[in-house]
């Protein structure tokens, strides 16, 4: 009996139907912008579940507080989605096993079935660089995360794409900006002229934002990026950040 393997059933399912819609996209002439989405969630399991060899404790991060971190059973996996136009598809995912749930099952394998421990943003790599050959050249792509994944390495990797290769997403308060932090950065400007951007949701509503965009080179990354500190209000005191390699882009088109 073959073994079935996730990773060349996902390669295979995504590819076909990513390749469909670049084909609809092309027969309509237009030139689009990618997105391609990339995030992690946990399928929960009951706190009784053994037999499954993916499930294992993992920290739950909705529930943890400061000091107070929560876990629970389940299984994660890392996924990436392809937004072209009005096509949404997703592309591939991947298991994610913490180094020690590896460790564990392979004490119960063969040499030669031992699994090897990937981090996420291997795994993230892993999938951007099966889609990269796929989009055609031409065509601007922006790789969207959460600020989990916002690291120098992943900046640069994506970089090494092509140069119409973007990152664009959330970034942590205490990332390092032209040698201060960005909650510093956010304190120093507090004077300064705020920029306003209404943005409008799925459901009709309209939502008002004070933007502040600064542009600079972050720790251990070679190229300037552009970052922007969004607050709801002028008093906002934990306002969000987000990091964006187009320095072109104006806070509005984030």
């Amino acid at each position: 009996m073959s073994t079935w393997s996730e990773q060349s059933l996902d390669k295979r399912l995504g590819e076909i139907n990513l390749a469909d819609v670049i084909e609809r996209v092309q027969r309509g002439g237009s030139s689009p912008v990618v997105y391609v989405s990339i995030d992690d969630s946990t399928s929960s399991k009951d706190k009784d579940t053994h037999a499954l060899e993916g499930v294992d404790w993992q920290h739950d991060h909705n529930a943890s507080g400061r000091n107070t971190p929560k876990y629970k059973k389940g299984m994660v996996h890392v996924s990436c989605r392809v937004q072209i136009g009005n096509h949404s598809v997703p592309f591939a995912y991947r298991l994610y096993l913490r180094a020690k749930t590896v460790r564990n099952l392979n004490r119960g394998r063969a040499k030669e079935e031992r699994l090897r421990f990937q981090t996420k943003y291997q795994l993230v790599r892993e999938m951007l660089q099966q889609l990269q050959p796929l989009l055609p050249k031409e065509w601007r792509v922006y790789v969207l995360f959460d600020s989990w994944y916002a690291s120098a390495k992943l900046l640069k990797f994506v970089r090494r794409q092509g140069k119409r290769w973007f990152c664009l997403g959330a970034i942590k308060s205490n990332r390092i900006l032209d040698g201060k932090r960005l909650s510093q950065w956010n304190k120093d400007l507090k004077h300064k002229h705020y920029d306003s951007v209404e943005l409008k949701t799925v459901t009709g509503s309209k939502h008002t934002y004070l933007t502040r965009s600064i542009t600079g080179r972050l720790n251990e990354v070679p190229f300037d990026v552009c970052v922007v500190i969004s607050k709801r209000h002028p008093r906002d005191s934990h306002p969000k950040y987000y990091l964006c390699t187009d320095t072109s882009l104006s806070a509005a088109k984030y």
